[in-house]
């Protein structure tokens, strides 16, 4: 309490036939009811007055006393607070052009005759206000507690333009995907061609020009990767596929094994893609006697006893 004053502090307990406020005189008692009987055998103290409100709940279990209900007593300020209504005025285009007319047709020079420095500023202010006005149209808004002070006219339509574009998005895009932010300049076209090469210490191959793909760092690359391999699925049901980028993995059960690897084969052949065998591992994990039997029937299986 002394490094944090203003932070609650809530104290609940057994407190018979004490009265913790000669100890703590700035706690204060919720409960003034009895729990059994005559007697109230639990309190609770809140160094905040009329924090919570306490109400008798049923017994618990076999419970010789009732149950206590702590609700907060707080309102938010929108609640507790009526909305005012407040005049505006309305910049418009007309009534721009109509005060730059009346500006311009205004001798300036009267408000300099016979008066110092502070009355002429007095003058042309309140002729200013005078103009001001005369010319903007008014109107009235409705004023909530909590309304901030920089959420005006300009920001309000911004704001709902946010919102309805967050909207628009499909649902499977807003909570399975991980957008990545763009390393370097902003990418305009998902088919646009990217060039490159390879170096090996100070020699660098000729550049290749790439029209397929994905550039690195595009916000789109993950929603189409989602999209182009939806359909790369298991085609038996105790199998499943994990697709993570170019580490694809097939886990199932032994029977349906060799099918699935030619059905997996078939789709990247048809995607023209290309399986890199020589990084292609195969585990296995079961009897011993199937593992015999699948490494006599594969040449360079990698099994895990």
């Amino acid at each position: 309490m002394k490094i944090n004053p203003e932070a609650a502090v809530i104290m609940a307990g057994d407190f018979n036939h004490v009265e913790l406020k000669a100890v703590f005189p700035k706690f204060h008692r919720s409960i003034n009811f009895p729990m059994r009987d005559n007697n109230t055998l639990d309190q609770v103290y809140c160094n905040i007055p009329g924090a919570y409100k306490a109400v008798a709940a049923p017994h618990l279990g076999m419970s010789d006393h009732i149950s206590v209900n702590l609700i907060p007593a707080y309102k938010p300020l929108i609640c507790r607070t009526r909305p005012t209504s407040r005049t505006v005025q309305v910049w418009t285009e007309e009534a721009s052009s109509a005060l730059q007319d009346c500006f311009e047709c205004t001798d300036w020079e009267v408000f300099k005759e016979g008066t110092d420095l502070d009355g002429y500023k007095s003058s042309v202010l309140s002729y200013l206000k005078f103009c001001t006005d005369a010319v903007l149209p008014t109107k009235t808004i409705k004023v909530f507690p909590n309304q901030k002070p920089w959420l005006d006219s300009t920001v309000k339509p911004l704001l709902k333009a946010c919102d309805a574009a967050y909207r628009s998005v499909p649902v499977s895009l807003k909570t399975s995907i991980i957008v990545p932010v763009p390393k370097k300049s902003a990418v305009t076209s998902t088919h646009q061609q990217a060039s490159g090469g390879e170096r090996i210490g100070d020699n660098t191959s000729s550049t290749l020009v790439l029209s397929t793909g994905t550039p690195q760092g595009c916000v789109l690359s993950p929603a189409l990767f989602t999209l182009f391999t939806s359909d790369c699925s298991a085609i038996h049901s105790t199998n499943t596929i994990v697709k993570f980028a170019d580490d694809t993995t097939i886990v199932g059960l032994i029977s349906h094994y060799k099918e699935e690897i030619q059905h997996l084969t078939q789709w990247c052949s048809n995607n023209n893609l290309v399986l890199n065998t020589s990084k292609t591992k195969e585990a296995h994990s079961g009897l011993q006697e199937v593992q015999e039997d699948r490494a006599r029937s594969s040449p360079h299986p990698h099994v895990i006893s």
